[in-house]
């Protein structure tokens, strides 16, 4: 089995394939599943244990500001008492989510956490208070730390459950902030991947296998997955874009809180480079993507919408979707995560999970559109607080 670090195997990523001896789990995507039920026996008829099934988790200020929150929230509470709970994000700032991790360590399940910062500011007081309980227990596996990875800042958010209910393995990842902030306040996607090992292990052992990915069939792929800072070097994000061909039957929707400076400038132009060829780029720029990486946008034919608007909310995504035609078969790919396209970036713990398959691509697409709907307001009035 290869594992990649980006979508196809491109000449600038030889170095960095990984065989792994198990066998595919299968397709990694599926027709999306309802949320898991707090408490329930086991997994819905539709959500198999044994295949892998995938889904977004949109949180819509305007129509689902608590969406993400409540799938995580009945994710936590459908875990029995001896399974694990693994938590990598910026911070905790979600009364909810706090008190649902309250509940499942109190009914013996262990909880462990990394959190960037430990600083006295609003977003992490509930993260701060989880650290109080977990790290006062003792020796019971259960604890909360701090900047723990390999890079500069722990930017990372994602949550990996071993069981929920019946369903084993769920990782969810992408770019939501766990704050009741967040939940009012800005437009995020994470990608909830039920049942299926090699996702969830790739994830929970990031440090060890930097660049991963799984083969389902010779024409498609069925995920990728990369993590900052990447020991080699390099721009997975840029190999990405130089992989897709610049073609009419291609389109590329892009949604970015933040982008600035040379990497931020550059992958604009490869965008822009993919727009001149005949592709269709769109691109949802949010409060933090500057003017340099706006003009090269435009320069080049890529269709810019605002991702700020009139109620103070605004995109908060890091996220890119492509479909394509390459050896007479259409691809559909989808990337969520945490990376935005800055230089600082680069250097910070990241994770982004890029998913094959139709339905979440028409999943991304809905969330897309909600965006290009709204009215929108100058990014220069937008002033959002957290990353």
């Amino acid at each position: 089995m290869v594992l990649l670090s980006s979508l196809r195997v491109a000449p600038i990523a030889l170095l960095l394939l990984l065989v792994l001896s198990t066998p595919p789990l299968g397709s990694a995507t599926a027709p999306a599943p309802e949320p898991v039920a707090a408490g329930a026996p086991g997994p819905p008829a539709h959500l198999p244990p044994t295949a892998p099934v995938t889904r977004l988790l949109a949180n819509d200020p305007a129509r689902a500001p608590h969406a993400i929150a409540d799938a995580l929230v009945a994710n936590i509470a459908a875990v029995p008492a001896g399974e694990t709970i693994d938590v990598r994000t910026y911070w905790l700032g979600s009364t909810r989510i706090a008190r649902a991790l309250h509940d499942a360590f109190a009914r013996g399940v262990t909880v462990r956490a990394r959190f960037a910062t430990s600083a006295a500011s609003p977003p992490n007081r509930q993260g701060r208070a989880l650290a109080a309980l977990l790290n006062a227990e003792g020796d019971d596996g259960s604890w909360v730390e701090w900047r723990r990875g390999r890079g500069r800042l722990l930017h990372e958010k994602t949550w990996l459950f071993s069981r929920v209910g019946g369903a084993r393995w769920v990782t969810v990842t992408g770019s939501y902030n766990a704050a009741d902030e967040a939940d009012r306040h800005s437009y995020a996607l994470m990608a909830q991947v039920v049942g299926d090992e090699e996702v969830y292990s790739a994830f929970s052992e990031r440090t060890a296998r930097p660049w991963v990915g799984r083969a389902a069939a010779p024409a498609e792929r069925s995920w990728a997955a990369y993590f900052l800072p990447a020991p080699r070097g390099g721009d997975p994000v840029l190999a990405r874009l130089r992989d897709i061909p610049g073609r009419p039957s291609t389109q590329v929707r892009v949604a970015m809180y933040a982008m600035w400076g040379s990497r931020g400038v550059r992958l604009a132009r490869e965008l822009a480079g993919l727009a001149r060829r005949g592709a269709r780029v769109h691109f949802v720029a949010g409060p933090a993507v500057s003017r340099a990486v706006r003009g090269a946008l435009r320069a080049g034919g890529v269709r810019v919408h605002e991702g700020c608007f009139p109620d103070d909310s605004y995109t908060h995504s890091k996220d890119m979707a492509a479909t394509f035609v390459r050896r007479g078969v259409r691809e559909h790919w989808t990337w969520v995560g945490s990376d935005n396209w800055t230089d600082e970036a680069l250097r910070d713990d990241q994770a982004v999970l890029g998913l094959s398959g139709r339905e979440l691509h028409r999943q991304f697409g809905r969330a897309f559109a909600r965006l290009l709907e709204r009215p929108d307001r100058p990014a220069s009035s937008c002033h959002p607080r957290r990353r």
